[in-house]
């Protein structure tokens, strides 16, 4: 009960398994993954700096008491760019999102287009982007429409790999379960429910988050990252779930993907049956007539 699912190794791109993997659904808050890219990104260049001051516009504090509100942030008031992307990976501000798509480009609007160049830049040629948080969007004609950002399962994890590769210090924030954020005066709880269990539970001690996602149409999505060490050195693998139907499914389904991604980058060889050519089950015929056979032969 899932739309897509993509398991990778981050660090070399091996791809371990796929479920419409190619195929876009909506992606709600992952996507802000790219909002904290372009942030790390416009860093890196000297635009900003981790302790500049943001202060919030009227249209983050509309945002922000809302009905989809997570953190009450206020016109004029003010937090710090490593405050603002603890809010957007922990809690999934979409205020949060915002205040920093407005404080990199000026608008939401210009941030957009950045964050639609730059998918076509990492080769993420089903991905669009209607606003930097992943909220369902209304079109401002006479007729409002309603669209939601768009991403294939492999194409999440062409993103995330990209991020974690790029900028490791995303760990700094993701891997926590909680972090306080002094200029807002609230402490925000991770949302990712991997992050309790799977290092308890399987003695997985290099749990590194990343981001969920939950919007009515796209399910409850997440993604996944774990740090493993091998032979050649440290490897970061990736696990992307999109549309799962509850947060319970998508922990519980996660943490077996995490499992198996651990499991197959440490140990290879008892997985190279599933990289031959010939397919272990045949495609399931299109025509009623053949259905029973296709049953004999693989069920």
């Amino acid at each position: 009960n899932v739309n897509a699912i993509y398991v990778a190794d981050a660090t070399t791109g091996e791809a371990f398994f796929s479920y419409e993997g190619e195929r876009a659904f909506p992606i709600a808050s992952t996507t802000k993954l790219m909002t904290c890219l372009l942030t790390y990104e416009a860093i890196e260049r000297g635009q900003i700096s981790m302790d500049d001051t943001i202060y919030f516009s009227e249209t983050v504090d509309k945002l922000a008491h809302g009905t989809d509100a997570v953190l009450q942030l206020y016109s004029g008031k003010s937090a710090t760019v490593r405050e603002m992307l603890a809010g957007c990976l922990l809690p999934s501000s979409n205020e949060a999102a915002l205040s920093l798509a407005e404080y990199i480009d000026g608008s939401e609007e210009a941030f957009v287009a950045r964050m639609n160049q730059k998918a076509r830049e990492l080769g993420m040629y089903s991905s669009i982007f209607y606003n930097c948080n992943g909220l369902p969007f209304y079109s401002e004609d006479v007729t409002p429409v309603k669209a939601q950002n768009y991403a294939s399962a492999a194409d999440m994890c062409i993103l995330s790999s990209y991020l974690v590769n790029n900028y490791p210090q995303v760990f700094e924030i993701s891997s926590n379960t909680a972090i306080r954020l002094p200029s807002v005066g609230v402490l925000v709880q991770n949302t990712n429910a991997c992050m309790y269990n799977i290092p308890e539970m399987y003695n997985l001690e290099e749990v590194k988050g990343l981001k969920t996602g939950t919007t009515n149409r796209a399910g409850a999505c997440l993604i996944t990252a774990s740090k493993v060490q091998l032979a050649d050195g440290e490897h970061v693998v990736s696990t992307v779930l999109l549309g799962s139907e509850s947060g319970y499914d998508r922990t519980r389904i996660s943490e077996i993907l995490a499992r198996y991604a651990l499991d197959r980058a440490k140990n290879p060889d008892a997985y190279k049956h599933l990289t031959q050519s010939q397919p272990a089950v045949q495609e399931k015929p299109k025509k009623a007539k053949d259905l029973l056979q296709y049953c004999i032969r693989n069920l």
